[in-house]
């Protein structure tokens, strides 16, 4: 049976998918009529054309320094952004009277333990070499010193401003680590182009997540992004989500687990929007794609909490931006993840864009702005 598709306009980094799903016909012993039995989804390789508009750019960037913080602001938008100078990192980012990131991105490797990491209520896994968990303690994961190398701020002729930061991230008792280089370039229209550069120490062992995360404000619940769901993936479990646009909130993406661990994950991620109860919000889009969740939970609280009840909710949004996160493997009582779904030492890259984005602007059009 050949389907009657014909090829369809497209525009700049669109997707196009075929999704196929197969449903009972009548009501069967075991399912109702149309319950969903099987689907499969291709891309249609059809070409993009037409180019989304640019993103239109009001008023000017103004850039004012002091010896711990650097202020980046454009009136005409309402944008603030203050770099704290002496930490590496952005203090805070408000756009249209909205406090759109309370903490801005920082270095971070930890995940919430899984079972199949090692289970963290048995000492032995704790610190044993064949279990992950084991491995990660004894590198001293758990806990790593931050110093902040280099600041370099610049004006450019385009408009835009750049800061880039250097950081040396050392585990707990030992000299090994992480350097991380993170360059920030502001645009007049909001955007903030964002490049990371991640090296790990090649004689640490593979580590549980690769990315940074950021913290919002408790307004931005609603979380929509277009990627495979609706539920979590991983990138070695995601063969059963579909790609497509979804919605949902922050609070739904934890998952219950009788002990507590990493929830929420979502990989190849084209891009993710919070927003808050007005529509006002902050978009991210990954080139060419991301993983990434958003939690009241910190990877920190989740390690910390060895029963569901102990885990109190908090009312901000932390949301990571990852290159990869391991993957999940099956060594609670099986064979560890494959060697493709590792993050072994060695050199990453990673680059994405923040967004602001205020009532009736749609975050699918404005990822794919120029």
């Amino acid at each position: 049976y050949i389907l009657p598709i014909s090829p369809l306009e497209m525009l700049a980094d669109q997707d196009c998918l075929l999704t196929l799903r197969f449903a009972t016909r009548e009501k069967l012993p075991w399912a109702p009529r149309g319950h969903e039995v099987a689907w499969e989804q291709f891309k249609m390789p059809f070409r993009n054309r037409s180019r989304v508009p640019a993103t239109a750019s009001t008023g000017s960037l103004n850039l004012t320094e002091k010896s711990r913080v650097a202020t980046v602001t454009n009136p005409e938008i309402g944008l603030k952004l203050v770099f704290d100078k002496a930490r590496g990192r952005i203090k805070s980012l408000t756009c249209g009277g909205k406090t759109l990131l309370t903490s801005g991105p920082e270095f971070e490797i930890l995940r919430g333990w899984l079972d199949n990491d090692g289970i963290k209520g048995k000492e032995e896994q704790l610190q044993a070499d064949w279990k992950p968990l084991g491995r990660w303690m004894n590198a001293g994961f758990d806990k790593l010193t931050a110093q902040t190398r280099s600041v370099e701020i610049a004006q450019n002729r385009n408009g835009s401003i750049t800061i880039a930061a250097v950081h040396r991230h050392t585990c707990r008792n030992s000299d090994m680590g992480f350097d991380n280089r993170h360059r920030y370039t502001i645009f007049p229209n909001g955007r903030i182009a964002v490049e990371n550069r991640f090296a790990i120490d090649p004689s640490l062992p593979d580590v549980p997540r690769l990315g940074m995360a950021m913290v919002l404000p408790a307004d931005f619940e609603k979380l929509e992004w277009f990627g495979p769901g609706p539920h979590e993936t991983y990138c070695d479990r995601k063969a059963g989500a579909p790609v497509d646009r979804y919605t949902s909130t922050v609070t739904d993406q934890y998952v219950p687990y009788i002990l507590p661990q990493e929830h929420g994950n979502k990989v190849d991620l084209r891009w993710l929007a919070l927003r808050d109860a007005e529509g006002v919000g902050l978009l991210i889009s990954g080139s060419p794609l991301f993983s990434g969740n958003a939690s009241h939970f910190t990877p920190r609280d989740l390690i910390a909490a060895y029963h569901t009840n102990e885990l109190e909710m908090r009312p901000e949004i932390h949301l990571h931006v990852d290159y990869m996160q391991r993957g999940l493997g099956t060594s609670s009582c099986g064979p560890d993840t494959l060697k493709k779904y590792l993050i072994e030492p060695g050199v990453y890259e990673q680059t994405y864009v923040l967004q602001p984005f205020t009532v009736g602007q749609d975050p699918g059009l404005l990822a794919r702005a120029r």
